[in-house]
This record gives structure tokens, sequence and C-alpha cells, in this order.
């Protein structure tokens, strides 16, 4: 009797423990041998930021600057435009790469190639942009010829940041960017220049007008030609009536002496082969 109360306890102490176990592996989580996913945390659609400024200058003018950057990951690129009121301006697309947040200062650094056009010359310059906490800087200085077509910071060390643009929104940047008519819009004149090749002025209304060259269609010595040619200044127009494009007048010292476009008349009186003296007129008949 005794050995059979042993078994029997011996036999239930098996089935608890057998219990438990069973008990133990239906509770534990279930764990599969599998590939380990992978998370992509690479940016699939390009973050977009845009930065102005604009400033009215003393005559009613204004000086405008503006940024749209996409950002990719480290790639970057976009349009810097850099439009003073008295000054010629600098305009056009870039890309390059952009770098970590600088913990300090909280702000990243983009070294970018700028394709710029300027007084109607298209280049390939270095650029470094300076963005965040709300603001964007762009570095200018002393630039040379890199020998491969393309022009770099002298000194990178010694690139002066300005101007200080401000984040707005890029859905709205096309209307910031516009500037109402200058205060004198109404004003009349009639005024004559003489400019030299490169030189540009600057009238009342804002209107800046720059001599790009002078095509000469002469008649050389010695020649017998159909007819004698001409001096032909060639200038480019911005500003004024023309807001921020730039509108190229061609003016003759024989044929098309006058031009007029956009509320405009431009006339010649006399020119070299480097230089043309012109008058511009504006609400006053030439």
């Amino acid at each position: 009797m005794k050995k059979i109360l042993i078994v029997s306890v011996f036999i239930v102490a098996i089935l608890g423990l057998g219990l438990l176990i069973k008990t133990q592996k239906a509770a534990a989580p279930l764990v599969v041998q599998d590939n380990p996913v992978v998370v992509d945390t690479q940016v699939k659609q390009p973050i977009q930021l845009c930065f102005l400024q604009k400033t009215k200058t003393t005559n009613g003018l204004y000086n405008i600057a503006w940024l749209k950057m996409n950002l990719m990951n480290e790639k970057v690129d976009g349009e810097f435009n850099y439009i003073p009121a008295e000054k010629d301006k600098k305009v056009g697309a870039f890309e390059g790469i952009v770098g970590p947040v600088n913990k300090i200062t909280m702000s990243r650094t983009a070294d970018v190639w700028w394709s710029s056009l300027a007084e109607g010359m298209q280049n390939k310059e270095q650029l470094r942009i300076n963005f965040g906490e709300g603001n964007a800087y762009a570095g200018f200085g002393e630039m040379v010829d890199h020998g491969d077509g393309t022009y770099v910071y002298k000194d990178i060390s010694k690139i002066v940041y300005g101007p200080l643009m401000t984040d707005v929104d890029c859905s709205n940047l096309s209307e910031l960017v516009k500037v109402p008519p200058p205060v004198s819009t109404t004003e009349k004149f009639s005024t004559e220049y003489s400019l030299k090749i490169g030189e540009h002025i600057t009238l009342p209304d804002g209107l800046t007008v720059t001599l790009k060259k002078v095509n000469d269609s002469r008649c050389p010595k010695d020649v017998t030609c159909v007819w004698a040619g001409e001096l032909s200044p060639v200038l480019s127009a911005t500003g004024g009536y023309f807001y921020d494009k730039t509108q190229e007048v061609i003016i003759g010292t024989v044929r098309n002496q006058s031009n007029t476009v956009g509320g405009y008349t431009f006339a010649i009186r006399s020119a070299t082969d480097k230089s043309a003296n012109i008058v511009v007129y504006r609400g006053i008949s030439s």
C-alpha cells in the first residue's frame, strides 16, 4: 500500500511538471528567425526652403535677394537671385552638397556651383550658403579663375556673408519678390548719357541701362560696299517699367536711330566702336 502511494505521488509530480512546461511554452513569445527589417532613413521627397530680403531705398527703389533651396539628404539645388537697386544684378541656378547641422550655431552650410548671369555674361562660380534658424546668407568674396572655366573664392576664409534673408512661404515667393512701381513713375525725363562698353546709368524711375557692346558694320577703307554701314550700340535695360526682367535694345547711327520699348524711347546721338551717346525718353516725345 505504501509503495502504491509513492508511485501515485511520483506520477502526479511528473504530470504537474509537464503541464508547467507546456504552459510556459504557450506563454513564451513567438520568435521568428528571419532577415532583419532594414529601415530606410533616407529622405524620399526633397525639402524646399525659401528665403527673401526686400528693402526699400531712400529714392523709392528696392534691394532684393532671394534664395530657393531643394534639399535631398546631402544634395541641394535651387536658385539664388541678387538684385540690388543701383548695381548690376546677378541671378542663376545652383547645385551642390550640404553639410550636417552645426550643433553650436544650429545652422548648415551648402557648397554649390552657381551658374550666375550678370551683365549678359554666364559664369560658373563657387558659392557658399549658410542657413538655419529661419535665416540664410550667401558668401561673397574675391573670385579667381580656376583655369577650367570656373571661378572660385581666392580665400574662402575671407568671404563676407550677406545680405540677410529670412524664411518665407515658397508657394508665395513669386508674389513676394514683386515690387511696386517706383515713387517717381509719373516723372517725365529726357536726358543724354555718354557710356563706354560695360558702363551703366540708373534713371530716376529705377531703369538701369548698360552699354553691352557696339556692333560695327562700317565699310572698310579701300573697299567698295553696297552701303556705308553703321555703328549699332546694343543696350541692356532692366528695372523701372521692366521690373526684374532684362530687355535688349539695339539702335544705330544710320538705321533705327531710335527704338521705343516698354514705355521708353532710346535714341542715339553719336557713337564710336567703344562708346555711345544716347538719350532715354519717358513721357516726352523724342
